[in-house]
């Protein structure tokens, strides 16, 4: 049975960050949980106003871009490819990964699509009649989100028999699993549309529900964290040969990015260490340190993997064997970012001719 969600983002609900060249809002991100600086959405809706003269774009090897200018005038020079010259409403697609700087200020709309989907974006002028999208046919896209933005004035877009009022500055999106979608728009000013896609053939990450942790959950996030501990994964034969999606990596990092088990098993030994010194003496030091490492190992770090991995832990590792297309992908380009850091480790080494010692 299909499945169909339709929800209106407005001012309140959008994130403004500043970057280089300006500052840019996130109207939406999909999937919701996912988080546009680590790189594991799927897609992606902001507005970046452009507020110097000359800007360098981020890159985003994983994305395809389109930008639409909403005001002003930009040119686009994509090295060692090509350069657009766009005035307002009209719009440029293009490979993040491609080494993009930008001449003029300007307000662009974007949208960013995860390659292996599909993307496209148009502008339409409502009027007092109706008029209908062509209808999406879910046997061919199984996956699909509908974007629209209203830029100007005000529309009321209609999905599948329900109505939905836009004013200036909203966006809604339209998610559908399975189900055909109707939609018709009407009104007066600009819309921006955009229509996302999964390709069968490639396929999504899968999304799973959230929910409350478990004691199966707990004796997960042990293992992991003495996986992380030295990076011995391979050691653990449960863990062995399993994938972490990109959720579950996500909420590993942030753990050791901001070196939280590092420090409270750091001050835990100090503690540790002092007290057992000034109630007992110096002969209790080391079975004090002794103990502690044995609850940090047991029970502390793991804890803290248990409260920041998502629930339920295991449905974010999947053996090797049954990856889908998608994962297997996404596997392949874990790959092959870990050797191109690894090759620029070497290369460091090699301009200070300290890889000498390196066979």
């Amino acid at each position: 049975m299909g499945e169909i969600s339709c929800k209106i983002y407005r001012q309140g609900n959008y994130k403004t960050s500043k970057w280089e060249g300006g500052t840019t809002t996130q109207l939406a991100i999909y999937p919701e949980s996912a988080d546009y600086t680590q790189g594991d959405f799927l897609w992606c809706l902001n507005i970046t106003q452009l507020e110097t003269s000359e800007s360098n774009f981020t890159s985003l090897p994983d994305y395809n871009r389109i930008l639409l200018v909403l005001s002003g005038e930009v040119i686009l020079a994509h090295e060692g490819e090509r350069i657009a010259r766009l005035s307002t409403l009209e719009q440029d697609r293009f490979d993040g990964a491609y080494n993009t700087k930008s001449y003029g200020e300007t307000t662009d709309y974007n949208l960013m699509v995860r390659k292996g989907w599909e993307g496209l974006m148009e502008v339409l002028l409502p009027t007092e009649q109706s008029t209908a999208l062509v209808p999406v046919d879910c046997a061919q896209h199984e996956d699909i989100s509908l974007g629209f933005y209203c830029h100007e004035g005000y529309a009321a877009v209609t999905v599948n028999g329900e109505m939905h009022m836009l004013t200036q500055g909203s966006q809604l999106v339209v998610e559908a699993k399975g189900e055909p979608v109707e939609a018709s728009y009407m009104g007066e000013g600009t819309l921006i549309y955009t229509f996302v896609h999964c390709r069968q053939d490639v396929g999504g990450p899968t999304i799973i529900p959230k929910e409350k942790g478990t004691a199966l959950d707990f004796l997960t996030a042990v293992k992991i964290s003495w996986t992380n501990l030295g990076g011995r994964q391979q050691e653990i034969k449960s863990i062995k040969g399993f994938w972490y999606d990109e959720e579950l990596k996500r909420g590993i990092r942030k753990l050791e990015r901001m070196l939280i088990p590092f420090w409270i098993g750091l001050i835990g030994l100090a503690v540790c260490g002092f007290g057992a010194r000034e109630l007992v003496g110096d002969g209790a030091i080391i079975p004090a340190i002794l103990i502690w490492l044995l609850m940090d190992c047991l029970i502390v770090t793991p804890t803290l993997y248990f409260l920041v991995l998502p629930k339920p832990i295991k449905l974010h590792m999947k053996p090797m064997e049954s990856l889908t297309e998608y994962e297997q992908r996404v596997y392949e380009e874990e790959k092959t970012n870990e050797t191109g850091r690894a090759d620029k480790i070497l290369k460091k080494y090699k301009i200070t001719g300290r890889n000498k010692y390196i066979n």
